[in-house]
């Protein structure tokens, strides 16, 4: 008999069903009904041998064959961290990062901080000095060697460096910490709205944790030129400065407050449309979701149509509306079940 692998784990949307392989980080679309028919089969090895998605997913080494029949899955990451906040994104100025040890405190591992100049770098080393940081990633400034080596130092838990820049340079390492270019674009991913690929993060942190809450605002924290925070850069509202606090408990009130994780807790699962998308559980979503009851929805349109399974411009795509699915502002998305099961069999033919 044959099984998927360990670090395999499947999602189905409403037509395709998403086949996510966090060990290579990739995913592949596959017919619900061709990987459901394969699944249900999976003891029969003649049955699974001459399926037609085999010779595919025997190629990737997705599928392996065993004589055990029932096989546990372990889910090797721990989702239940104590820590306040997981990321932050912070636009550093000298006088923004006089209480970076705040967010630091807090839990957060991952910074993403725009530098403008080598003083802000100066000034910012030593407020991150001997704190429990795993990743930085500088964005817009090319960081001199000496200043990237001072930093690792002080720094002694940064497992990697990422700058982001324009030109592609080569990566290299400091004391055994990998320091790698970025494209530009990283920047766009961080403040753009729009849904594409780049905003798939194929991980098991990420996938099981989608399953109760949004990945993009979830235990996340955006300091402005300012020094103002909100969850994340795409909101207001939030008229706080970060050197206003008197003490961390000031600041860890306001970040559980109901104003800052108001998105927190709204799954794709919760959301019209979303609920339907085989990438649900890996797509870091940055656009606002209505909260409208039980199902919340978006008022703009994503750039995937999961319901023809069908990327904004690829041949024969359409757009929600042109598929029966019609939009109403202040209710969400009524769905016209007839259209689209008319539009899946005019594409793909079942």
């Amino acid at each position: 008999m044959f099984r998927f692998k360990q670090k395999i784990e499947i999602v189905y949307g409403y037509t395709f069903a998403a086949l996510i392989n966090f060990e290579s980080g990739e995913y592949f679309s596959i017919p619900n009904l061709l990987l459901k028919s394969f699944v249900s089969n999976l003891n029969n090895e003649v049955e699974t041998k001459n399926h037609p998605i085999f010779d595919f997913l025997t190629r990737k080494k997705l599928i392996f064959q065993t004589d055990l029949k029932n096989i546990k899955k372990n889910q090797t990451v721990d989702i239940s961290k104590p820590n306040y906040l997981n990321n932050a994104v912070i636009r550093a100025r000298d006088k923004v990062m006089t209480d970076i040890n705040s967010i630091i405190c807090l839990g957060v591992e991952t910074f993403f901080i725009v530098i403008d100049s080598e003083t802000d770098i100066i000034s910012l080393n030593c407020k991150l000095a001997k704190q429990h940081i795993k990743s930085i990633y500088f964005i817009n400034y090319l960081i001199e060697y000496d200043t990237l080596k001072e930093i690792i130092n002080i720094n002694q838990n940064i497992i990697c460096v990422y700058i982001v820049i324009k030109d592609s340079k080569e990566d290299f390492a400091i004391d055994g910490v990998p320091i790698s270019y970025v494209n530009s674009k990283f920047e766009d991913q961080i403040f753009d709205l729009t849904v594409n690929e780049f905003n798939f993060a194929i991980t098991e942190q990420n996938y099981y944790e989608s399953k109760k809450v949004n990945s993009y605002f979830y235990k996340n924290i955006y300091v402005d030129k300012n020094g103002f925070i909100n969850n994340t850069p795409n909101l207001n509202g939030i008229d706080i400065n970060i050197n206003s606090f008197n003490n961390i408990q000031e600041f860890i009130t306001v970040i559980l407050s109901s104003e800052f994780t108001k998105y927190w807790f709204i799954p794709k699962s919760e959301i019209q449309v979303c609920k339907d998308c085989e990438f649900n559980r890996i797509c870091v979503d940055k656009r606002i979701p209505i909260v409208n009851g039980k199902e919340s929805y978006y008022k703009s349109e994503c750039n995937y149509n999961p319901y023809i399974a069908k990327w904004k411009g690829d041949i024969a795509y359409l757009s929600l509306l042109e598929c029966g699915i019609e939009f109403i502002d202040g209710e969400g998305y009524r769905f016209d079940r007839k259209k689209i099961k008319k539009q899946i069999k005019e594409i793909w033919g079942f």
